[in-house]
């Protein structure tokens, strides 16, 4: 299960993309990132892999919930 935390007009965003269409992993959508929803939609679909840049995991490490 794929979490998209990149914008998909991004590289890193679309690449990653494609490579977990192309091996049929289930995909969830993130209309923004925030480190709220991420965590939420990380808890609520079981998400097992996505992508992030320096200021993201900034951002997830520092949310208090």
């Amino acid at each position: 299960v794929y979490l998209h935390t990149a914008p998909l007009c991004h590289i890193g965003g679309i690449s990653s993309a494609l490579a977990m269409l192309m091996v049929g992993a289930c995909h969830v959508v993130m209309p923004k990132f925030s480190a709220e929803l991420a965590f939420q939609f990380i808890e609520q679909h079981s998400v097992t892999s996505f992508i992030t840049v320096p200021a993201m995991m900034a951002d997830l490490v520092s949310f208090s919930g």
